[in-house]
C-alpha cells in the first residue's frame, strides 16, 4: 500500500493561549460593566451632578443595553468572519473612545448644573457588576455630587488598560478543538452570517430558550441597575444596595463555578436549566415580600439564592443553545441570546421605572416593579423552560464522528496487516 494513500485521522487539540484570550475578554467585560454602572450605582449623586431625574439616570443603563442590541449582530459577524482579535479590538476601541469622551465632556462648555452609562467569559460580566457596585460607591460619595467625576475617570482609565491584552490575542487557533468545532467552522466559511441568524431565529426550541435566557439576563440587569431605587424608600443607603447586589452576584459566581464543571462532565444541560430556573424565580417572587424596613438579612438571603440559581443556569443555557442550533456556529446563537437579554432589560427598565412609586411602597410595604418582575419570570421563564426537549445535536454529531474515526483507524490497521502479509509472501 502506498504510504501517501494511508488515512491519517485529523488531530484535534486545544492550546494554552486560549487562557490569555479568556483573560482579555474577562478584563474587557470588567471595564464594560464599570462603564455601565457608573451612574446607576450612586443614583442620588448622579441626579444632583447631572441635574436630571432618576429616570434619566436609568437611561444611562438603557443606552448601554440598546448599544448591545445594535452591536450584537455586528460583533457576531466580525467574530465569525474576521476572527477574535479584530472583534475585541473593534469593540474595545469604541469603548475606550466613549469612556474618555464621557469624562472630558464634563469639562466642555458647561458647569455641573447644566450637564446632562457578555463559563468564565459569561460570569466575568457578573463579577464586574459586583465589583462595580462595591467600588463605585467608595470612589463616589452618593451625598457629594462633586465626586462623580472620580468614577467617570476611573472607568475611562480601566477601559484603556483593558484594551491592551486584546492586541496579543490570536484570531483563531491553528487547529479546531473538536470535530463539531471543525464542522461549525466549515459552516462559517461556506454560509453567510445572516443565513445562520435566520436558521437560529426560526428554531422553535431555541426561541423557547431565548425567552428563558432573556428573562434571566434582563431581570438581572434591570435589578442591578435599580436596586438602590427599590430599597431607597425603606431607608436603605446606596452602599447597602451595593452590598445586596454584590451578594447576589458573588453567589452567582459560585453557582456558575459549580454548574460549569458539572454540565461539562454530565452534559445535563436541560436538567440543570429546569432545576435552577424555578428556584431563581421562586426567590424573585419571595423578594416582593422581603423588601421592607429592617429586613436586610432576609433580602440578602433571597438575592444570594436567586443569584446562585440564575447563574448556575446560564452556562447550561449557553451550551444548550449550541446543541439546539448545531451546526450553526455558537457566535450566532450567543449573539442573539445576549442581545435579547439586553432588549428585555430595556423593557424592564422603562416599565419598572414607570411603576416605581416611593410613597406607595413606603406606605403599603409592596413594590409594584418587583411584582411585575415576579409575574414576568413566571410567564416567560418558568413556563417555557419545561417545553424545551430538543436532542443534543452537537453531542450526537461528535459521537458519530468518533465512531467513524474508530472504524477508519481499524480499517487502516487491517490494511497495514494485509500489506505486511503480502510482502512476506
Amino acid at each position: 500500500m502506498n504510504p501517501a494513500e494511508e488515512h491519517h485521522p485529523v488531530v484535534y487539540r486545544t492550546y494554552k493561549a486560549r487562557y490569555f484570550g479568556l483573560f482579555a475578554i474577562v478584563l474587557l467585560n470588567i471595564a464594560t460593566t464599570f462603564v455601565w454602572l457608573t451612574y446607576s450605582s450612586v443614583p442620588e449623586a448622579a441626579e444632583a451632578y447631572l441635574n436630571c431625574s432618576s429616570f434619566l439616570v436609568s437611561v444611562t443603563s438603557i443606552l448601554y443595553f440598546f448599544a448591545f442590541i445594535v452591536m450584537a449582530p455586528v460583533s457576531g459577524w466580525m467574530f465569525e468572519k474576521r476572527g477574535i482579535k479584530k472583534s475585541l479590538l473593534f469593540g474595545a476601541g469604541i469603548q475606550v473612545l466613549g469612556a474618555w469622551l464621557r469624562y472630558f465632556g464634563h469639562f466642555v462648555g458647561s458647569t455641573p448644573e447644566n450637564r446632562t452609562a457578555t463559563m468564565i467569559g459569561t460570569v466575568s460580566n457578573a463579577s464586574a457588576a459586583a465589583l462595580a457596585q462595591l467600588i463605585i460607591p467608595i470612589i463616589t460619595d452618593d451625598t457629594k455630587p462633586e465626586t462623580m467625576p472620580n468614577s467617570v475617570l476611573f472607568t475611562a482609565i480601566l477601559s484603556t488598560v483593558a484594551i491592551i491584552p486584546a492586541f496579543f490575542v490570536a484570531d483563531r487557533p491553528p487547529t479546531p478543538p473538536s470535530p463539531s468545532a471543525a464542522e461549525a467552522l466549515q459552516e462559517t466559511v461556506e454560509e453567510p452570517f445572516h443565513i445562520s441568524l435566520k436558521k437560529v431565529g426560526t428554531n422553535k426550541q431555541f426561541l423557547l430558550l431565548l425567552l428563558v435566557f432573556g428573562s434571566l439576563v434582563g431581570i438581572f440587569n434591570s435589578v442591578t441597575s435599580l436596586l438602590a431605587t427599590f430599597t431607597g424608600p425603606y431607608g436603605y443607603t446606596s452602599n447597602q444596595a451595593g452590598y445586596l447586589g454584590a451578594g447576589m452576584v458573588l453567589a452567582g459566581l459560585v453557582g456558575a463555578a459549580v454548574s460549569g464543571p458539572l454540565v461539562d462532565k454530565t452534559k445535563q444541560y436541560k436538567s440543570v436549566c429546569k432545576t435552577a430556573v424555578p428556584v431563581a424565580v421562586a426567590c424573585v417572587i419571595g423578594f416582593v415580600f422581603a423588601v421592607r424596613r429592617d429586613f436586610f438579612a432576609g433580602m440578602l438571603t433571597l438575592l444570594i439564592i436567586s443569584g446562585f440559581s440564575a447563574f448556575a443556569a446560564l452556562p447550561a443555557a449557553l451550551e444548550l443553545a449550541v446543541e439546539i442550533t448545531y451546526p450553526v456556529t455558537p457566535a450566532s446563537s450567543t449573539s442573539i441570546l445576549w442581545a435579547f437579554g439586553q432588549l428585555v432589560a430595556i423593557i424592564m427598565l422603562f416599565t419598572l421605572q414607570g411603576l416605581q412609586d416611593d410613597e406607595l411602597s413606603a406606605r403599603t410595604g409592596l413594590n409594584p416593579p418587583l411584582i411585575f418582575n415576579a409575574a414576568w419570570c413566571v410567564v416567560f421563564a418558568i413556563i417555557p423552560v419545561f417545553f424545551i426537549n430538543s436532542p443534543y445535536k452537537r453531542l450526537e454529531a461528535e459521537a458519530v464522528s468518533r465512531r467513524r474515526d474508530e472504524v477508519e483507524e481499524m480499517a487502516s490497521i487491517e490494511n497495514k496487516g494485509l500489506g505486511n502479509e503480502k510482502e512476506e509472501v
